[in-house]
């Protein structure tokens, strides 16, 4: 916890010590964030005494009773799973678009790539899990 406390203050620092701020705020403090984030993890891996990360974050329950909760808790965690065994390009841009709520165009700006690209990954990764899960075809 206090890592990432640490991490939040130098990324504010560099946000508020930036010569220059664009227009399109929202992608390149996304940017700025994840380049920071990936510093670290560098960093980390270069030392190889780092903890482990945390996995993706749990989502609430919004249903009650332990059944429930239960059967909700296992089909997250295959889901995360299936998740995890997409490339991590995919991964990424998923996590992007549907965690983080950016569009294509500032998912593109954030990871420096065309947003064709993007676009590519998003439906390559969203067709493979709908394929592996039939019900979310609606969704």
């Amino acid at each position: 916890m206090e890592e990432a406390e640490d991490a939040l203050q130098e990324i504010w620092y560099k946000v508020l010590t930036a010569p220059h701020v664009p227009d399109s705020f929202r992608p390149w403090i996304y940017k700025t964030s994840r380049n920071h984030c990936l510093n670290l993890l560098r960093h980390r891996a270069r030392r190889k005494d780092g903890k482990a990360l945390a996995g993706a974050s749990q989502i609430a329950a919004s249903m009650t009773g332990n059944l429930t909760k239960l059967l909700q808790e296992e089909l997250e965690e295959r889901l995360r799973a299936e998740v995890e065994a997409l490339p991590a390009a995919q991964q990424e841009v998923l996590r992007l678009r549907y965690v983080e709520g950016l569009s294509r165009a500032d998912i593109a700006e954030v990871l420096d790539t065309p947003e064709s690209l993007v676009k590519s990954r998003l439906f390559e990764g969203v067709k493979r899990l709908r394929d592996l899960h039939p019900n979310l075809q609606d969704t």
